[in-house]
Parts: structure tokens; sequence; C-alpha cells
């Protein structure tokens, strides 16, 4: 129990440290600013409440009607995410410890290299993304959930475990359903360290884990389809070549990848990285080539859960599958390291300190891509609209938003629908981001506009009697 508070300690701190001015700012993403005015209107049930609701993610819907912070303005939105700073961290925290069990040791290298995979999973791609967007604050406790069920199933002994368990995998499944998969590979890398140790492995666990997950899997589903009708035309839209070509070419690589943004040279040069890290375990001995193994196989386990689903790699999809990979090789890792410094090896410090090197390089990378590519240009999108708005007064009633260009975030990249993203450039969130900002600029009440009323144009070089978002122009097109 020391050992996984101190890991939570450190880890939390190392969050907070790589995010921190990322998250304290005055910006919102897209869905952030359909929260905040559903809190002001009162409308979250009926609105974006609803949708998380009918997307088989009931329990985020509840946390944000009942537990979260209400966030009341878009400066409220700094509370948010330091939930999701802090669920990020206890998942990430969560991966130590299991790092621990797998190397079986609490003492201190063992830590050390605990704080060490923890880091690995709040420094991945997806994680920038997930501590700088408030509305995933609900969501991501399901990475938590996750592997505390597989590591209750490997490690616990009470007969009532199995309740616990099944709890865990249906709270992730009904969070978010992609990271589920997560409890299966917790459970699954726990037994294998287990029997390469030959301390009385439970083949059965991961299996029955396994179980759990493709039930709350289908079951989710089944209450998607209930709910919404759209997941059976999700599943029957492209053919089966095309889903296979996407999910090999795009979709697996990418939770490969560590650059943003990907290329298939930096895939190739990731997957290199990835499997010298996996073999390390094999320092231990020849039976830990279980390790490695099992990771790969929960890797693609994790990946094939987003094949039902809509052709998309966005980064928060990609989470899941990336961290079981990242996270398994860093238990790997921390197995050879910790082998080779009881060993005396030669290799036992040099190994001990890349590692730490790779560790704080991944979070100097991650610290810049949550300011550069998400605080940053968010911040300076909210002025904007802000801007717009006050100069545009008084606005006719049916007056059109007209879409910012992609190319109009102040972003040095932009990719999928997040890095670089800005809301005045996202058809459905620019009327609720122009809303927020008229009030922010007169005062709530403002009579003769309802921007969530107004039409959307797309963006375009014409002049016409529009609102338009620019950083340059911030004025009436």
């Amino acid at each position: 129990m020391t050992a996984s508070l101190l890991t939570f300690a450190a880890t939390l701190a190392l969050t907070l440290v790589i995010y921190w001015s990322a998250i304290f700012g005055t910006y919102g993403r897209s869905d952030d600013y359909i929260y905040v005015h559903d809190v002001r209107t009162d409308t979250l049930d009926s609105g974006l409440g609803a949708v998380w609701f009918n997307a088989g993610r009931p329990v985020p819907a509840f946390l944000y009607q009942w537990v979260l912070p209400r966030a009341e303005e878009v400066a409220d939105l700094v509370l948010l995410r330091l939930v999701s700073a802090l669920v990020v961290a206890a998942g990430a925290a969560l991966c130590g410890v299991l790092a621990m069990a797998v190397v079986g040791s609490s003492g201190w290298l063992a830590r050390v290299l605990a704080v060490g995979v923890a880091g690995v999973a709040v420094t991945t791609t997806a994680a920038p993304s997930a501590v700088t967007w408030g509305v995933m604050a609900g969501q991501m406790p399901a990475f938590g959930t996750a592997v505390a069920a597989g590591m209750c199933a490997t490690w616990g002994r009470t007969p009532w475990r199995w309740a616990v368990v099944a709890a865990l995998v249906l709270l992730s499944a009904f969070s978010y359903q992609h990271f589920a998969p997560i409890a299966f590979f917790s459970s699954a890398l726990g037994t294998a360290a287990l029997w390469a140790r030959r301390e009385g492995a439970r083949l059965r666990d991961p299996v029955l884990v396994g179980l759990m997950v493709v039930g709350a899997i289908a079951l989710n589903l089944v209450f998607v389809t209930w709910r919404s009708g759209d997941a059976l035309d999700r599943i029957s839209g492209p053919t089966a070549s095309e889903r296979f070509a996407w999910f090999t070419e795009e979709f697996l690589p990418r939770t490969v990848d560590l650059s943003v943004p990907w290329s298939p040279t930096t895939a190739y040069q990731s997957a290199a990285v990835v499997i010298v890290l996996l073999l390390l375990a094999l320092v231990r001995g020849p039976r830990h080539l279980a390790l490695p193994a099992v990771v790969v196989v929960c890797w693609l386990c994790a990946a094939l859960v987003i094949v039902p689903g809509e052709l998309w790699a966005s980064y928060r999809l990609i989470a899941a599958a990336q961290l079981v990979l990242w996270v398994g090789a860093g238990c790997c890792a921390a197995v050879g390291i910790n082998a080779a410094w009881e060993r005396r090896a030669v290799l036992g410090a040099p190994l001990l300190v890349a590692a730490g090197v790779a560790v704080a390089s991944a979070g100097v990378a991650s610290h810049h891509r949550a300011v550069d590519y998400f605080a940053a240009p968010n911040e300076v999108d909210w002025e904007t609209a802000r801007c717009a708005m006050r100069q545009a007064e008084p606005v006719a009633a049916g007056t059109p938003l007209r879409q910012s260009y992609f190319e109009d975030s102040t972003s040095p990249l932009l990719s999928y629908d997040e890095y670089g993203i800005i809301g005045t450039s996202t058809p459905f969130a620019i009327q609720y981001e122009a809303w927020l900002a008229l009030d922010s600029v007169d005062g709530p009440g403002q009579p003769g506009l309802d921007a969530t009323g107004l039409p959307i144009v797309p963006p375009t070089d014409e002049p016409g009697d529009a609102l338009v978002f620019t950083p340059d122009a911030c004025a009436r097109g």
C-alpha cells in the first residue's frame, strides 16, 4: 500500500508538472462549449448529456449531472481539466503498481521503475488531448477502473472479488467502451508474470476477465442500438476489405507511433523501439518471453474493439490500444532493467539512465504538445470569438456564422479532430462558442440573438453578410 500511494503521489506530481500551464487557461475545445451552454441553460439532460447516454456512456452522463464541477463559464473548464488530469494520473499510477507486481518487487528500484511506467502512460500521444479536454473528465476514469479490474482478478484472494471485477468491467464499458479491454491486459500480463516466476499463476483468471470484457462490450452495443439505433448502421457501412485495409494501414500504426503527426516512417521507428523494450524482459530468463507475447495479443484485442465503429482514428480512439502496447512494453523493460541491476550486469545502470532520459523527453514533448497544439490556439480562438461578437453588435437575428478554415488555427499542426482544431472551425460547436462569447462580452440574457439557432455557412473567401471568426480580421465579413 505504501509503494502504491507513493507511486500515485509521484505520478500526480509528474502529470501536473507536464500539463500545468495547459490546464490553466481560459479556453474550451469543441464539446466543452456545448457542455458549458447546456449547464447555463439547464439542458444537459437533453443536450450533450443525452448524447453521451445514447452513445453508451451513461456513467459520464450521470457524473456530469451530479458529481463533477458544473462549468457555468468558459473559465470554469479549468476545474474539469484538473479532474481529467487527476483521473489520467490515477489510471497511470495503477499501471505503475501493475509494473511493480510484474517485476515482483516493491524495493526502491521497482518503485522508480513503476513511476517510469506511469510516466509512459501520461505521455502517450493521446494524453495531451485527454488532459486539455474538459469533457473527457467523466470518461477517462474508465482507464483506471479497467486496470483495477484486471489486477483485482489476478491478485485478489477473496471469494467475492469476481463481483468487484464484473462491476469494474461494466463501469469501464459504460464509461468509455474502448477502454474495457485494458482489464484483460492487466490480468493477462500479471498472470504471465506469475507463471514466468513459477508463483502459482491462475490461468483461468484472464480467461474469465476476457469473457467479462466481451460480454460488457456486447451489452454496451445492445444498449447503443436500443438507444440510438445507429450502431448497426456503423457496422454495416464499409466492406470487410475496406475495414481491414484501414485497420492495418492506418489504425494500428497510429497506436504504435509516438510521434505527432504520425507517419509510416515514424511508426516503423516507434515499432523498433517497442520491440527492444518488449524483449528486455528476456534478461530475467526465457520463460519471461510470455510477457511480450501477452502484450502483443492484448494490444491487438484492444485495437480490434474499434472495428465495429466508424473508420476514424482520432487520438482518443487509439488511446486504449496505445496504452496497452506502451505500458506493456514499459513493464517488460522494467523487468529487464530490474534483473540487470540485481545481477550487477554492466547494462543495468545505463539502461536505468536511458529509461529516465526517455521518460523526461516524453514529458517535455507532451508539455509542448498540450500547450502549442491545444491550449494556445484555443485561447486565441476564444478571444477571437469574443472580439468578433464585440465588434459585430448589434447582430440581426438570422445572421449566419461563418465557419473558420481549419488553417485559421494558430496551432503549428492540424490532425484529425483533435490536435490543433479550434471551436470556430467545428461546425457543431461554433454556435455554442458564439453564444458564450456574446454572453461574456455583454452579460447573460442578451436580447435579439440566440447564437445556437443561427445558420452555419462553410468557410469561404467570398464577402458576405456573416459573422467571421479569424484572428487577423475579428470583424464582420
